[in-house]
């Protein structure tokens, strides 16, 4: 009984001991990553190119953590891992494959739900002939009242895939008189 204690209480110093050196690596690694991050967004000279910049760390960060698990998981397998780590591991496995499953959906075309793009944009060379829209441009013309102007914008928007907002603009003295009788 005695000898299964200190085996327990060895096996607990072990197991801190490596999350604390889990727990050192990851810090260092986010240093690493936060310098590497400063420096790439001094480096663009437009909003647009740190965004840009931001989004390829995102992805080069994901695709590491995707590739990190996937080592960890070979050699986690073979030293009888606990419980919390087994939960870790599934956790992990998830968000990487939630990303092939994004990929999977834009590819299949599912226009269901609409979920924010996790990727590029395409240019216009990559996209199928079947997925372009063609839409005429909206005609103006003078409509007789609002209605009808209201009618053919909503059938712009529907087809356009638009939002547009419009607004009458009165003159102030036409409005006031207009307010008075």
């Amino acid at each position: 009984m005695a000898e299964q204690t200190l085996r327990e209480k060895d096996a607990r110093a072990a197991a801190s001991a490596g999350e604390a050196a889990i727990v050192r690596r990851s810090r260092e690694a986010e240093a690493t990553a936060a310098a590497a991050r400063r420096v790439i967004v001094e480096q663009a000279h437009t909003r647009s190119g740190k965004a840009a910049a931001l989004q390829r760390l995102r992805e080069r960060r994901v695709s590491e953590f995707c590739s990190e698990d996937d080592g960890m998981h070979a050699e986690e397998e073979g030293d009888g891992a606990d419980v919390e780590q087994g939960e870790e591991e599934e956790k992990s496995e998830e968000v990487c494959g939630e990303d092939e499953g994004v990929v999977a959906a834009e590819s299949k075309g599912d226009g269901g739900v609409s979920s924010p793009r996790q990727g590029q944009k395409r240019s216009v060379e990559e996209v199928d002939e079947d997925m372009l829209v063609t839409v005429p441009p909206f005609q103006q013309q003078q409509h007789k009242t609002w209605a009808a102007f209201g009618q053919g914008l909503k059938q712009y928007m529907t087809e356009t895939h638009q939002v547009l907002v419009v607004k009458e603009v009165i003159n102030v003295a036409r409005r006031n008189a207009t307010l008075k009788k």
